[in-house]
């Protein structure tokens, strides 16, 4: 089930404003569990787990092209790109991880992003 929230103003339009700003997802946290968030803190699809961000395509099973279309075109909820690999890797020296498999997966997706190859990484 997908859970959107969106706060405005009395004398604003539904359709203007500062989505990101605004607006929340239900999603899952880090744990395993359930919490609001914002659009940023979510990728729409990932070759691979994300730890700096969590992927919404299979999590709520979603088939409506309609909440679809909302959650990538109005809340701009993209397929995890080069600088969420690049903020996985911070993660990655951060804590200390040396899951080599899982490194060599983000640096693969970061040089085929780089040439273009983006929806071939897997």
């Amino acid at each position: 089930m997908l859970s959107c929230y969106w706060r405005r103003s009395t004398n604003e339009n539904i359709f203007s404003g500062d989505f990101e700003a605004e607006s929340f997802v239900y999603g899952q946290d880090t744990g395993g569990g359930t919490c609001w968030k914002r659009p940023s803190e979510f990728v729409w699809n990932a070759p691979f787990t994300l730890q700096c961000k969590k992927t919404l395509r299979d999590s709520h099973g979603l088939r409506d092209i309609s909440a679809i279309s909302f959650l990538q075109y109005k809340l701009g909820i993209e397929d995890a790109g080069l600088m969420d690999y690049v903020e996985e890797l911070r993660i990655f020296k951060r804590n200390g991880e040396s899951d080599l498999d899982h490194i060599k997966r983000l640096y693969r997706n970061i040089e085929l992003h780089i040439r273009g190859g983006e929806d071939a990484v897997r």
